[in-house]
């Protein structure tokens, strides 16, 4: 989709039996949620850097600009590739030679990258639990990577002691998984992630 010069990207929850409008629209609603969420952590893993005077890559959500919304006056449209009205639409990421789509981390399992950008985004979810004092994990990080090694990120998932991010949410044992998985790296211990 378009909003006056800029693409959007528009996604619903997945299609099944367990699946209804509510459903979809409270999952889409979770998931900006995070999308803002990551932002945040972003931001205060950028401060964490400099506190401690570690060179990181740049790290953004694909967060600016993301709403959810309802299709109305084209619903039910049998042309229509919506599966239920409640939508959520984020900026539409460049995909193009100039950048790298990467998976950094699954849901349930730690990243264990050798590289700078790989590295630094192993670092970051070791800090989202740090900076919730152990209260939640972002995980099943992924994005593209740009020839600066920038890196944007989308499509969101956590872990939390409450188990109440979404229904990707596995509690205390998805984080108690990933702890067990993780392995600090040289970025870890330069940010006195413990």
């Amino acid at each position: 989709g378009r909003i006056g010069s800029r693409m959007y990207a528009i996604f619903q929850c997945g299609v099944g039996s367990q699946v209804d409008e509510a459903s979809n629209r409270a999952d889409l609603i979770a998931e900006l949620k995070l999308l803002v969420l990551g932002q945040y952590f972003a931001d205060s893993f950028t401060t964490r850097a400099k506190t401690y005077g570690v060179r990181i890559p740049y790290i953004r959500w694909n967060s600016e600009g993301a709403f959810v919304g309802k299709a109305t006056n084209c619903w039910p449209d049998e042309d229509s590739s919506l599966i239920f009205k409640s939508f959520l639409a984020a900026p539409l990421l460049d995909t193009s030679v100039l950048y790298t789509e990467r998976k950094f981390s699954g849901s349930f399992t730690a990243g264990q990258s050798l590289d700078v950008v790989g590295a630094a985004l192993d670092a970051f979810a070791h800090h989202t639990l740090v900076d919730t004092d152990g209260d939640m994990l972002l995980t099943d990080l992924q994005g593209v990577v740009g020839l600066d090694q920038s890196v944007v990120l989308f499509d969101p998932q956590a872990h939390s002691r409450t188990k109440d991010t979404g229904f990707w949410d596995q509690g205390p044992e998805g984080i108690g998984a990933w702890e067990k998985a993780h392995k600090c790296n040289k970025m870890c211990k330069q940010l006195k992630l413990k």
